[in-house]
């Protein structure tokens, strides 16, 4: 075998043994073919006709020829068309392999033969597997690139995209400027769905941006089709699409109603999962009372709240109130809306309904507002009446007695001029203690019959809080106190009057002496105590009290732990 200096083999003669050279011509015809004309923009317009080409410049070709020389690649060819000399070619193109392969990748991406295209794409796989560590990256990629462009090339389709190169002979297929993406989207416009779908399934594209998105826009058209059964348009658009990830259809059925088909429509926002986008819709397009039972059935009060304020300004008020009757739930959010912003109308409401008991509690919570302290005693008769009218008589009894006692307060704030009214009955009585009125206090307590227990709790803690001790001491021999003396020590410890604490002591229950006896820090005291009652648990709670300057009676109290322990 010859070879000339260039590296360019003279004849085929050479290459193949002279009993091949026709052959061996016809192959390298084949391998140097390059495509001499193109499409002028890569994708066929509407604008364009199918004869729309121009030649490839010369100088174009030139530089074609100058990046793939046709000298690797050749050789991986004649091998794949099996020739007996095929690792005598291996050999040849060994330093080179890796760009003999590339170049076989390269090139079949410029072939639209898919014949010619399988013979490069073989003889780069045949090449690949006698390089070490090669990407297999670029093959794998112009494999799904070549099967994209063979679909969309076809005469039913009409989307021949080609190779271009750019003033920097840096090669790029149409596909890859314009991107998988915008290929899909020329393919929708053109109502290719299927194919579209396939294409994006095959490239592994996330269900969003392919397959979701593209049979979003193939329900779109499909609502378009006023020919076809709103029915059938609607279970069809329902089986295709099923629950698919960034299937909106809400949007779908926007495009219905924007078409005027209403009803198809309606029918299709009912496989809308989400209800923040079905109630908007159905409002829209007139159907409140299926919104009302959607927003409900959401259980989002947000909804339920747009859609009442809608119909509220857009029925009339007797029709909607009537309407939401029959819907407890959104009559509870309604009258709760009233309450907070719109008074009148909730007192119209409960006059309606004859809901006397709610119509006597939005008196009692208007009675006292600040806001209403002038009509306090108008509420309070309202409420009394509503109640009887709702036969709630002990109810009634109560707002009765509460007159009586805003009338009483009423009094008190014009001869002290202190504020009394607004206050509950224990803390009235509370401030007449504190004012030292006790005969009014006692006239109080009579009247309104406050137990003995509060009204001791009321007086003890106003004479401790005058700082009157004497009168706090004969207070409590008046009689038996009713809640014990515990509390005598309690508010006297609290304003550390020990000395006034320890009249009490005596007095106070058995098993709490020692405890309060250790309150005032009165060891010897608690320990005589405990041991009287013969009680080890309060001797050891004593001995816990003690510190280290109580030594000795720690010691005595484990002597007598001990004494009690040995007898049992």
């Amino acid at each position: 075998m010859k070879c000339e200096e260039d590296g360019e083999w003279k004849s085929g003669e050479e290459v193949d043994g002279g009993g091949s050279r026709e052959k061996t011509e016809k192959m390298e015809e084949v391998v140097e073919r390059r495509p001499r004309r193109r499409w002028m923009d890569g994708v066929k317009e509407d604008d364009q006709k199918r004869d729309d080409w121009r030649a490839i410049p010369h100088e174009e070709m030139e530089e074609t020829h100058k990046l793939y020389p046709v000298r690797w690649n050749n050789k991986l060819m004649l091998i794949v068309k099996r020739s007996h000399r095929s690792d005598e070619y291996i050999r040849l193109v060994k330093d080179q392999l890796n760009l003999a392969v590339r170049q076989c990748i390269e090139a079949a991406g410029y072939e639209f033969d898919p014949s010619n295209q399988m013979m490069l794409i073989r003889a780069a796989q045949f090449g690949k597997s006698f390089v070490p560590d090669i990407d297999s990256e670029p093959y794998v990629k112009m494999c799904r690139t070549l099967r994209v462009l063979n679909a969309v090339r076809n005469l039913r389709i009409g989307v021949p995209l080609t190779i271009t190169h750019d003033c920097s002979l840096a090669f790029h297929t149409r596909l890859q400027h314009l991107s998988f993406q915008v290929l899909l989207d020329r393919l929708v416009v053109r109502r290719h769905f299927y194919l579209a779908i396939q294409i994006a399934k095959y490239l592994r594209m996330p269900d969003v941006e392919g397959s979701s998105r593209i049979l979003a826009h193939w329900a779109c058209y499909k609502v378009k089709q006023t020919q076809l059964d709103r029915e059938q348009v609607a279970r069809d658009i329902a089986d295709k699409l099923g629950y698919a990830p960034g299937v909106s259809y809400s949007e779908i059925a926007k495009k219905a109603a924007d078409c005027g088909r209403t009803q198809l429509a309606i029918k299709l926002i009912d496989y809308e999962p989400r209800a923040s986008l079905q109630v908007p819709l159905l409002l829209k397009l007139g159907e409140d009372i299926p919104s009302l039972v959607k927003a409900i059935d959401s259980g989002n009060t947000d909804l339920v709240y747009i859609v009442l304020l809608h119909l509220r300004d857009n029925m009339p008020m007797a029709e909607f109130q009537m309407t939401i009757r029959n819907y407890p739930l959104a009559q509870s959010l309604y009258l709760k809306y009233c309450r907070d912003h719109n008074i009148e109308t909730l007192r119209d409401i409960y006059d309606q309904e004859d809901n006397h008991n709610a119509k006597a509690a939005f008196y009692l919570k208007e009675c006292y507002e600040p806001k209403n302290s002038t009509t306090k005693a108008a509420s309070l008769e309202s409420a009394k009446q509503s109640y009887r009218s709702a036969r709630n008589e002990f109810a009634a009894t109560m707002c009765e007695e509460q007159q009586k006692l805003l009338k009483y307060q009423n009094t008190l704030e014009d001869k002290f001029r202190r504020e009394f009214v607004g206050l509950s009955l224990h803390d009235t009585v509370h401030l007449l203690l504190m004012l030292n009125e006790v005969k009014l206090a006692e006239k109080l307590r009579t009247e309104y019959k406050v137990p003995d227990r509060r009204y001791w709790w009321l007086r003890i803690l106003s004479l401790a809080a005058l700082s009157e001790w004497s009168e706090l001491d004969k207070f409590s021999k008046t009689k038996k106190s009713p809640i014990g003396y515990e509390p005598f020590v309690d508010v006297c410890l609290k304003y550390d009057k020990r000395s006034e604490a320890q009249k009490y002591l005596t007095r106070v229950k058995d098993d709490l002496k020692v405890k309060y006896y250790l309150k005032l820090g009165m060891l010897e005291e608690a320990n005589n105590v405990a041991m009287e009652h013969r009680d080890v648990q309060a001797l050891l709670f004593v001995q816990s009290r003690c510190g280290t300057a109580e030594k000795t009676l720690s010691d005595r109290i484990d002597a007598t732990i001990a004494q009690l322990t040995a007898k049992k």
